[in-house]
């Protein structure tokens, strides 16, 4: 086998790998937002809507908890301050389920202490409220990406070890 094939091989094998997650990339990106406020969760849910997202609002860390057992999802925004169930308790919970899907903090109660422990427990960003709508939709934008990049970049590392048979 000269070069030329195996160069040829492993451009279709990319070809094939990137076709495939492009597919799967046309889905809408789902959402969870998690507030308290009902008011706030539906002023999110209708605001990612309008953005071509999918969202599901709820009120309470144990209601998203049971969402994640029943949906999968690419984000979850959750509010710091919630009665039973903090936002910070809810990452850590999240992180148990799903250590991959991404979690941006909310709250109108910033301080440094809370918004470094959000981020050292794995939380892609921390918003103060009131938010700016741009800033919240360029932070899940970042988000998204990054997650995507991630999942790319794995399964083709993966597809390639498959196709050139260097599973070990």
């Amino acid at each position: 086998m000269d070069n030329f094939s195996v160069t040829a091989d492993i451009f279709d094998v990319l070809q094939n790998a990137i076709l495939k997650i492009f597919e799967r990339n046309m889905e809408k990106p789902k959402i969870m937002v998690v507030d308290d406020e009902e008011s706030m969760g539906k002023f999110m849910q209708i605001m990612l809507s309008k953005e071509g997202y999918d969202v599901t609002a709820v009120q309470s860390g144990s209601e998203a908890l049971q969402e994640l057992k029943n949906k999968s999802f690419d984000l979850v925004i959750a509010d710091l301050m919630m009665p039973k169930m903090d936002g910070i308790k809810l990452l850590s919970e999240v992180r148990n389920i799903d250590p991959d899907l991404s979690f941006i903090v909310m709250t109108a109660f910033a301080s440094v202490d809370s918004a470094i422990d959000a981020m050292k427990k794995g939380a892609f960003d921390y918003i103060t409220k009131p938010f700016k709508v741009d800033e919240i939709k360029l932070t899940i934008k970042k988000s998204l990406d990054q997650k995507r990049l991630t999942q790319e970049n794995l399964q083709l590392k993966n597809q390639l070890k498959k196709e050139l048979g260097l599973e070990n």
